[in-house]
């Protein structure tokens, strides 16, 4: 007579490291408990654009920001970390680090018209999202939106009004630090309107 395996009563993501580059690999095990217990695991990324895991666990970074991994047992106990996705490009413009806000290769491929002038040219790219993309509410990385931030940050849109740049320099300066929501709200039907 044979003993059936005990059911997993608990899983825990295994991993070395919490940063990773853009374009990198990470590859993430599972550990169960009981140890005799046998299990299928389904890998899950909170964002595929940031990053996505394959079925044996290995991470591949697309773009600068922060994802949430799940590893999923067929009895539904799940664990999950969070791996954040670092750019591998220039972020720095005029003495400011706008990496909390901007990655090149999500902004390029965000934009047609800005990776059709700067596909090559990661300094011209950078230029264009402070002067031309961030007045123009252009999204500059997956998890950070100046507008859904404006919007969701009251307080500060009595001081800031409809200066985009304002926000986003708080946001780095403070927000992220607060942990405020770098996407807030998406809509900003009201916005204009607050403001004109």
């Amino acid at each position: 007579f044979m003993r059936p395996s005990p059911e997993a009563e608990y899983v825990s993501i295994v991993h070395n490291t919490e940063l990773i580059e853009v374009g990198d690999t990470l590859k993430l095990v599972y550990a169960i408990l009981p140890e005799k217990a046998k299990a299928e695991v389904t890998w899950k990324s909170s964002n595929d654009i940031i990053a996505t895991i394959d079925e044996k666990g290995t991470i591949t970074a697309h773009t600068a920001g922060v994802v949430t991994i799940t590893a999923e047992l067929d009895n539904g106990v799940s664990a999950t970390c969070n791996i954040r996705i670092k750019s591998n490009c220039i972020t720095v413009h005029d003495g400011v680090d706008y990496a909390d806000v901007y990655d090149y290769n999500f902004y390029v491929a965000t934009y047609p018209a800005v990776a059709e002038k700067y596909a090559n040219d990661p300094v011209g790219a950078l230029k264009h999202f402070v002067e031309t993309g961030v007045p123009s509410g252009y999204q500059g990385i997956a998890d950070f939106n100046v507008l859904g931030y404006a919007k969701a940050n009251g307080k500060l849109r009595d001081v800031f009004g409809s200066d985009l740049m304002s926000y986003v320099r708080h946001y780095i300066d403070y927000g992220k630090n607060e942990g405020r929501d770098g996407f807030g709200s998406s809509s900003m039907e009201s916005f204009e309107t607050v403001y004109s």
